[in-house]
């Protein structure tokens, strides 16, 4: 005696359902969107972090340089200046340009080995 069972999968000779293929479909591209979507999510929230970071470093080294320039502790000709922090290091290679003007190039390196470069010009008589 044989027993005839339903199957919402596939019909009595074994074929498939199309909406099973469709399923199937939809379930697989749902689940790569999801984990495309968090990688991307990863990865803003790492260059996030990171610009913060380099932010902070950059202001750390400005605030002190500032105060290098304002109590006349900065050589005239080219200088190197490097400033530690936990996050990092920031170094500004300066050289006077003009009667007033500085021209600064800071490097920030972040704990994690990436670097950042970024040119900034000081004027001392708005310093003062």
């Amino acid at each position: 005696m044989q027993v005839n069972s339903i199957s919402l999968l596939k019909n009595e000779r074994g074929v498939i359902y199309p909406f099973v293929f469709g399923l199937c479909f939809l379930v697989i591209t749902v689940t790569m969107f999801s984990a495309l979507q968090y990688k991307s999510n990863v990865t803003y929230t790492e260059n996030l972090e990171a610009a913060y970071m380099y932010q902070s470093l950059f202001e750390t080294g400005h605030r002190e340089l500032i105060e290098l320039i304002k109590t006349n502790k900065l050589d005239k000709l080219a200088s190197s200046y490097t400033f530690y922090s936990p996050l990092g290091t920031a170094s500004a290679t300066c050289a006077f340009v003009q009667e007033t003007k500085y021209a600064c190039t800071w490097q920030m390196e972040i704990n994690d080995g990436k670097t950042k470069l970024v040119s900034q010009s000081y004027d001392l008589t708005l310093l003062q």
